[in-house]
């Protein structure tokens, strides 16, 4: 990794109470509480507003069917980096997963690989997972299997999330039964082995689900934790997203003991070793622009030798012009894991 003593940053963002694990505790506390309440309360969707999850569905949509296309044609060989996207089987990891809206939406558009969202906010992760055991619930009422999409509906949108399902409960009322099943479940876990640190991630015992989430902090827990237990050479994951994680990483003014530096701006070398060579990595910010946020993923993990980030694609949203400037509300960039300049 570049020093960034000698990288030309951006300014950096006031701190914020929005960087701290006590604001997420209690925000997921309170949209536990209210899941548990209304079962059809999932809680915050992060830059709905600009349907971001959509935008980020298709271009992943779009960018496995461009490499399929290269494959197929007369010649064509399968991209540089030695492996194709694929939905059927490409790894996906989402750092800060929240309520998991995202990965579920990769799975009703069909993406069936490892599913695995995780979060330094145990409170997240509990409503992740109470999120998604009422989704199956729904699914299965009304008869239809995992991943099967209804004509006419958008990638993110699943019948299981229509007006036309049943609203049920999780079994106990209040925030407080949903977190004791949690925590039954986690105990579980950890009797068998699973769990953090014990190779197998923490799901619903639901195989059809393909999304399991569990409790990791990105900045400090083990990457080797995240490997499937099976698999003890894996490479690292195909597709890692970040929906505004980076963003509350940066409102932290937690100090890194061994740069002095702010901690944030060790996100990109943990991004790289997350991800296999040839990975690639789809982050969405609404506090850095696309420019800010290529120098904090592009230039700050340049190096003569070791592994990089590099720009590799983008999503476009509807832009505004102001003052003579062009811009838009929030910014989405894809890089790819390469080696480093030969």
């Amino acid at each position: 990794m570049a020093n960034p003593t000698t990288t030309t940053t951006p300014a950096h963002l006031e701190p914020s109470v929005l960087g701290t694990k006590e604001y997420w505790d209690n925000l997921y506390e309170k949209e536990l509480s209210n899941h548990a309440d209304n079962p059809r309360d999932e809680g915050t969707v992060w830059f709905d507003d600009s349907d971001a999850e959509a935008k980020i569905v298709g271009f992943l949509d779009e960018r496995e069917q461009q490499e399929q296309e290269q494959e197929q044609e007369p010649g064509g060989e399968e991209p540089a980096r030695g492996w194709r996207l694929d939905r059927a089987a490409a790894s996906v990891l989402d750092l800060g997963c929240g309520n998991g809206s995202l990965l579920f939406a990769l799975r009703d558009d069909g993406w069936t690989g490892r599913l695995l969202g995780v979060d330094y906010s145990e409170r997240s992760v509990d409503l992740a997972k109470a999120v998604g055991r009422e989704r199956r619930r729904r699914r299965r009422s009304s008869g239809r299997g995992s991943g099967q999409r209804r004509p006419g509906l958008g990638p993110d949108r699943d019948e299981e999330d229509g007006e036309d399902g049943e609203d049920g409960e999780d079994g106990e009322e209040g925030a407080a039964g949903a977190a004791a099943e949690a925590a039954r479940e986690r105990q579980e876990a950890q009797a068998r082995g699973e769990g953090p640190g014990g190779g197998q991630d923490e799901d619903d015992d639901d195989e059809e689900a393909k999304v399991s989430f569990r409790v990791w902090d990105v900045l400090r827990g083990s990457v080797a934790d995240l490997g499937p237990a099976d698999a003890p050479g894996f490479p690292g994951w195909d597709l890692v997203l970040d929906k505004g994680t980076f963003d509350a990483v940066s409102l932290s003014d937690e100090i890194d003991p061994a740069t002095g530096r702010r901690v944030f701006e060790g996100y990109g070398a943990r991004v790289l070793a997350l991800l296999r060579e040839g990975g690639l990595f789809v982050v969405t910010s609404c506090n850095w622009t696309e420019e800010e946020l290529k120098v904090w993923f592009e230039d700050a993990t340049a190096s003569s030798a070791a592994p990089r980030l590099r720009l590799a694609g983008r999503v476009e949203y509807p832009s505004f012009s102001f003052g003579g400037v062009k811009g838009q509300t929030i910014s989405t960039l894809c890089f790819e894991k390469v080696a480093g300049k030969q």
